[in-house]
């Protein structure tokens, strides 16, 4: 368990430098309610579409996985349509 945290703050830690390091990144097609988040969410949500195969090796501990989450991209992403477009999850955000 530990373990895992350990990963998991490792991964924000790496998501807060990469944002840092760079202008924030703004996820495509940035619904209204993620325009109204901090800068470091919309950055957070940038990293998850830019890497989502990091985000599927971190389990979720919010208990999420009741609403069918296997990784923490589910909180993220809910889905991408086959010509790339992504449909975020607003669970992360709060």
């Amino acid at each position: 368990m530990k373990r895992r945290l350990g990963v998991l703050a490792g991964l924000a830690a790496i998501a807060v430098a990469l944002a840092g390091c760079s202008p924030a990144a703004t996820p495509p097609d940035m619904p209204s309610w993620m325009q109204k988040a901090p800068a470091q969410v919309q950055d957070t949500y940038a990293f998850a579409v830019a890497h989502p195969e990091v985000l599927e090796t971190v389990p979720c501990y919010c208990g999420c996985t009741a609403m069918g989450h296997k990784s923490n991209k589910d909180c993220f992403i809910q889905g991408v349509a086959p010509d790339g477009k992504v449909t975020y999850n607003i669970h992360a955000a709060g």
